[in-house]
């Protein structure tokens, strides 16, 4: 079963070590680029999860991942961030990510609910990477189509602290045809979470 996973803003593979392992793991502005990733949608799956920021470019592309995946599983989604997020706040992020860069992704991945894991060391390109990607989440809009996808569903952390409840309906509103499931988790689920979502909703014991 191929699974692809496109992760969030600063969603590196050491937040899921396990499931980077076993499935096509896309890490958005920092490891692939939007062309690299829009590839990614491009080809065949049975199974297509997206987190947050990468929940939202499979939205931006919905009707080509329609045609690709089987399943598709959107984690924490949302249309545009600035209605999650003020624009100042992201930029302020910005300004001090150019400054100290680990820092910055540690006290992120602390707001998403993971307050455990340390950033490995960033290399300038990857820093750079990282600022554009927070460029284009202010910025960007997702107006999705139903597409052709034949099972969609959305996953609603009840915790989230970066994706209000009205960002979620937003989303949900804007699809109409999606199945909603919602954990206790914050923005970012454990890897434990994820790894039963991806049963529940697929009725497959991947990992």
């Amino acid at each position: 079963m191929r699974v692809t996973f496109v992760s969030g803003w600063a969603g590196l593979p050491c937040l899921y070590p396990h499931i980077a392992e076993r499935v096509d793991f896309l890490v958005p502005f920092f490891s692939h680029s939007p062309a690299q990733i829009e590839q990614a949608l491009a080809t065949e799956c049975e199974l297509l999860i997206g987190w947050s920021t990468g929940a939202h470019l499979i939205l931006k592309q919905l009707e080509l991942a329609g045609r690709t995946a089987g399943q598709i599983i959107l984690i924490a989604p949302f249309l545009d961030f600035p209605n999650c997020v003020a624009p100042r706040i992201v930029n302020r992020m910005r300004q001090r990510l150019l400054r100290e860069a680990e820092a910055t992704v540690e006290d992120f991945w602390a707001r998403c609910g993971n307050r455990h894991q340390a950033c490995p060391p960033l290399k300038k390109e990857q820093i750079e990477s990282l600022a554009t990607g927070l460029d284009f989440l202010n910025s960007s809009t997702a107006k999705p189509e139903a597409g052709r996808a034949s099972r969609l569903t959305l996953v609603r952390c009840q915790d989230d602290q970066l994706v209000p409840e009205a960002a979620f309906q937003a989303t949900l509103g804007a699809l109409g045809h999606a199945s909603v499931t919602s954990i206790a988790a914050a923005h970012l689920p454990t890897e434990p979470q994820l790894t039963r979502i991806i049963a529940d909703v697929s009725g497959s014991a991947l990992f």
